[in-house]
């Protein structure tokens, strides 16, 4: 029994097997205790190969694992080569290890970070001076074109199209894995083909149809307006001040932020203006959801499953503990071992009777 726990707090922080301490730990059997998860949990933590499966788990929350991300169209971005995209990857993996092993530690910094990690390469794309270095590091940024988990290339590119940004996929991203906000499908009779590029528009100009389109407004009232905050970077996350001769629009609104209800046309839910990404990432940082939702997304993680309702209480007590740490980091990562049905499995045996 205490293998079994052995085993599921190495590949939850490593990926791999336990060392000789979590064997010696479970022969010994001092894996039970929530202080012996927690401090087992915490040892792990500190170990390099930590890094990486703390880059693993934000891939896959953020939607950014590099395997899925897609491809660009080199004809329309060829400023995004091979070498800006597996910058990007790192980057997107040393950042948030830097957040939380070398930085404050607290959600706020990852989305109110004021520097990125970039080589020549990603310096290049962002428009950022002074890294002569192939390898990666920190590289502040003082004109507010970056910073925080929303400008990351990796991020930006991962949402949005090969041949064009794309206010839907973005705004989809925000309301689903930063916020865990549940849109409904779209009707089966609705045409989700984006609008054809067109010269002569700008991104926001083609999309305005969703806010005109009784049938689109069930989803794209709480979708369109996030998206187009991102408007200031291509589809492959370039700075842009400008698109087909216009200037870019990135203002944008959040309506129902941490009163969700994608049911109710009529529901009068809150409706929060904000101009491009820094705003949005205040928007964030202060609103109840959004801290809320990572918890939700590495218990996911961390137990290989979505939440049903007899989690409810788990995920609760995590989300507690994570708000009375100050919504520190490491606090999230390791505090998720002490929760009682870490180790307990229900007994679907006797549930199937």
């Amino acid at each position: 029994e205490y293998y079994e726990v052995a085993s599921s707090l190495s590949y939850l922080f490593w990926g791999s097997l336990p060392d000789q301490a979590l064997f010696d730990a479970a022969a010994a059997g001092q894996l039970q205790t929530p202080e012996q998860l927690t401090a087992q949990a915490q040892r792990l933590l500190t170990d390099p190969r930590a890094r990486e499966q703390i880059g693993v788990f934000t891939g896959q929350w953020l939607g950014a694992d590099p395997l899925t991300a897609g491809e660009k169209d080199p004809i329309v971005y060829p400023h995004y080569t091979r070498a800006v995209q597996e910058a990007g990857d790192r980057e997107l993996v040393d950042f948030i290890n830097h957040v939380i092993f070398t930085g404050s530690g607290d959600f706020y910094e990852l989305f109110q970070a004021n520097y990125v990690f970039a080589n020549r390469a990603l310096a290049d794309f962002y428009g950022l001076a002074g890294v002569p270095s192939d390898q990666l590091q920190l590289t502040p940024v003082s004109n507010g074109s970056r910073g925080g988990l929303l400008s990351l290339v990796s991020i930006l590119a991962a949402h949005a199209h090969a041949d064009d940004s794309s206010p839907v996929k973005r705004g989809v991203f925000v309301r689903k894995r930063l916020l865990c906000h549940e849109l409904p499908p779209p009707p089966p009779t609705v045409d989700n083909t984006p609008p054809a590029l067109d010269p002569t528009l700008t991104t926001r100009e083609r999309f305005a149809v969703h806010s005109s389109s009784e049938s689109c407004q069930v989803c794209h009232r709480y979708i369109d307006g996030v998206g187009f905050g991102f408007e200031a970077y291509n589809g492959a996350g370039k700075y842009r001040h400008s698109e087909n001769g216009q200037l870019v629009d990135d203002s944008g609104h959040v309506l129902g932020l941490d009163a969700f209800d994608p049911t109710d046309l009529q529901a009068d839910l809150p409706d929060i203006s904000f101009s491009g990404l820094r705003e949005l990432s205040d928007l964030l940082v202060t609103s109840e959801a959004a801290p809320r939702c990572l918890t939700a997304q590495y218990f996911r993680y961390a137990r290989g499953y979505q939440e049903t309702a007899a989690d409810r209480c788990t995920v609760e007590n995590l989300h507690q503990r994570f708000t009375v740490s100050g919504y520190d980091l490491p606090t999230l990562l390791t505090t998720i071992v002490a929760s009682p049905s870490y180790i307990l499995r229900r007994d679907t045996h006797q549930e199937g009777q």
